[in-house]
């Protein structure tokens, strides 16, 4: 299932997953931002927006964005932090699946 980012790849048009966080939603294949209108929660309307997609071949992208940020022309869009956490949260999902316990991550 992709959004269509790529030329390689058919473009889904059933969200399959939803990326939930405090402040909205975001549907994926489909791109749809899901947020409460006056940002206050159940009492508001509830809103989706179409995020806007930018054609063309992520991979591409992607290097030609780290070879900016080598050269110093950009700063990266995520940086050591984000990794260190997106591995803290992979390892304890391993962790769970393989004890079958609840992990806590401290400090999220």
């Amino acid at each position: 299932m992709t959004t269509g980012e790529s030329p390689q790849f058919a473009r889904q048009h059933v969200p399959t997953h939803f990326f939930s966080g405090t402040h909205g939603s975001l549907t994926v294949p489909t791109l749809e931002l899901w947020r409460y209108e006056g940002g206050r929660g159940w009492l508001d309307p509830f809103t989706r927006t179409a995020l806007p997609l930018k054609p063309g071949n992520p991979y591409a992208r992607q290097l030609a964005h780290f070879a900016r940020v080598i050269r110093g022309e950009e700063a990266p869009l995520a940086g050591g932090s984000d990794a260190t956490e997106t591995l803290r949260a992979t390892l304890a999902v391993k962790e769970a699946a393989a004890t079958g316990q609840t992990v806590r991550l401290s400090g999220v």
